[in-house]
């Protein structure tokens, strides 16, 4: 196994262990964790069937974290199982019984499907079971009798096949033990880095084991994109003079060019920064001043970092239930006497702020921040627009995080640097010209290698991936903060329609944002499956349904002005070609 690794499948029912999987997750993803976590909804829409994308995720998987509750989850679809098994005749031929024993595999959940996915590549599944005593199931939870026959049975399968199992009560007690499986692989790999990274989960898993085993209302502690070590003395008394001290690891790809901490205790302040910290490198922090505390106790604290990056600014706040660890309460917590060294404790941070800034991405895609987080919008139009349709119901639409989204849409040289090829019909006037005559896949297979691309020439901020725009963040950056009818719309209906596309040279002008070309070019296709909106609140909204077609915004050459309003929605096979079509893309958070 390689020193880097570069991911670990997650497989359980959403519906069972929603929060284990959540909490499972956050406990993965840490700055000395060489690796990203995968899971099903982090699955990017393809042309794939489910079972094709399962297969190909646990193929690239370093290990597989397999969890078995009482549900098994929703079956795989019979044409699925029948068109997979065709193409791969030798399906777990290192577990004859066990093939013989799944007969034509039709009785099998996705989830189940992932276990055995694994053992077919290789891969030797960490298997955790919940426990009768686990209750962290969401309210209203209902075991199915059949559901806890096929988990049974799925589970004496892989008890027979000797795969090793542990069993949890807990998601701090599966995290722990996720953590020590993991680590005992490192250990194994060989590799200074991995042994370094192996003893940095096994420190992990003894915290997490000492926080299981505390009062329900003590923090419990994860690693986010970045976190803090904060020393403070294991006891206070009146008047007492204390500093604080930081550690911040930064895990990203992109430097941290100054990092800044807001503490306070109560009433009292200080703040420490530092310039430039290297990637993956940790900083030490000294407040410019000390905090005086003036009274006995555990005044509440608060944690603000700042991080500027070239490319962004975030501000993460520590805004748990957090208090200064007394003497007693460090004996009473963890059993650890201490007067002297104070134990540093690991804290949450909460994105709370982010400001995107101008960037230019590989291949000269010039990238316009859309400053999205917390923003809401009226997404589709008024009964009174003209040449409004039924399929354009207003409804409120919320964003959680900001994005970059492409100055212009894909140019035919930029989809030939990354292709190797040109689909397009008007490819013999210039290459400044858009793409099109590009299927919906295509366009997606365009976003995953640039992705690739960039991560390979260390440019990609962390957590970030090119992809195609969903309708809602489409409708949102055309419309760039105005919700009239005619936003951005070039043109008159009494122009004279044109023979072709346009050059993609900023002369049709942009909108608010900076953004050209959204409209009057070529139709842009959308990462959302084709379906009727909902009238309440959308957060995030991204439209999923099997077979269904694809959606295009923005109108194109060819089209009328009818069909360049912002709300117009106009619906294509997935595999259509035209040359009224292309796409641009967004740079978002994964």
């Amino acid at each position: 196994m390689s020193a880097t690794i570069r991911q670990i499948f997650l497989s359980a029912v959403t519906r069972e262990f929603q929060r284990t999987r959540e909490m499972l997750c956050s406990d993965l993803v840490g700055p000395d964790f060489p690796w990203k976590v995968a899971e099903q909804s982090y699955f990017a829409v393809s042309g794939m069937t489910l079972l094709e994308k399962l297969d190909r995720y646990v193929k690239e998987s370093c290990a597989v974290v397999h969890l078995i509750g009482k549900m098994a989850g929703a079956k795989a679809k019979p044409m699925e199982v029948e068109t997979f098994l065709a193409a791969r005749p030798g399906f777990l031929q290192k577990h004859p019984q066990m093939r013989v024993t799944l007969g034509d595999c039709k009785q099998l959940s996705y989830t189940q499907w992932e276990a055995y996915m694994a053992l077919d590549h290789g891969i030797t599944p960490f298997v955790f079971v919940a426990e009768e005593g686990f209750d962290e199931r969401p309210p209203g939870f209902v075991v199915d009798a059949a559901d806890g026959e096929s988990q049974e049975s799925h589970l004496e399968r892989l008890r027979d096949a000797g795969i090793d199992r542990g069993y949890f009560t807990t998601s701090e007690r599966l995290c722990s033990q996720s953590l020590r499986a993991l680590s005992r692989m490192l250990q194994h790999s060989g590799t200074a880095s991995d042994r370094v990274s192996a003893e940095d989960l096994e420190t992990f898993a003894r915290m997490l084991d000492v926080e299981d085993s505390a009062p329900a209302d003590t923090i419990r502690s994860v690693l986010v994109p970045l976190h803090a070590e904060i020393a403070l003395p294991a006891h206070l008394l009146v008047k007492q003079i204390i500093a604080a001290e930081f550690i911040l690891k930064e895990p990203g790809r992109t430097p941290l060019e100054r990092v800044c901490v807001d503490f306070s205790i109560g009433t009292a302040q200080t703040t420490a920064e530092v310039e430039l910290v290297p990637r993956g490198q940790s900083a030490r922090l000294i407040p410019s001043s000390p905090l005086i505390i003036e009274h006995e106790g555990s005044p509440p604290m608060q944690l603000m970092v700042t991080c500027e990056r070239s490319c962004m600014r975030e501000k993460f706040l520590w805004k748990g239930v957090a208090n200064v660890i007394t003497a007693e309460e460090l004996v009473g917590r963890t059993g650890l006497i201490s007067r002297t060294a104070p134990k540093p404790r690991r804290v949450r941070l909460e994105l709370v702020e982010e400001e995107l800034r101008h960037r230019r991405g590989l291949l000269d895609i010039d990238l316009q921040p859309v400053p999205a987080a917390g923003a809401r919008f009226k997404m589709g139009s008024p009964t009174s627009e003209r040449g409004r349709q039924m399929d354009e119901t207003q409804h409120a639409v919320r964003f959680a995080r900001s994005w970059w989204m492409a100055r212009h849409p894909v140019s035919q040289a930029q989809f030939k640097e990354v292709m190797g090829s040109n689909p397009s019909k008007f490819n013999a006037q210039s290459d400044l010209l858009p793409v099109e005559c590009v299927t919906w896949q295509e366009a997606v297979d365009f976003c995953e290698r640039l992705t690739q691309m960039e991560e390979q020439q260390d440019r990609l901020p962390l957590g970030f991936q090119y992809r195609l725009p969903t309708e809602a963040e489409w409708e949102f950056s055309c419309r760039a903060g105005d919700e009239s009818t005619n936003t951005t719309v070039s043109g008159t209906e009494s122009e004279a329609k044109p023979l072709g596309t346009f050059p993609l040279d900023g002369n049709r002008g942009a909108n608010r944002l900076g953004l050209c070309d959204m409209t009057g070019n070529v139709f842009q296709w959308c990462l959302d499956h084709y379906g009727p909106y909902l009238s309440d609140l959308q957060v995030d909204p991204c439209h999923t349904a099997a077979d269904s077609p694809r959606v295009m915004r923005g109108g194109s050459w060819h089209d009328p002005m009818v069909l360049r309003r912002p709300a117009a929605r106009m619906r294509c096979a997935p595999e259509t070609r035209s040359s009224r079509i292309g796409f641009r893309v967004i740079l978002a958070r994964i």
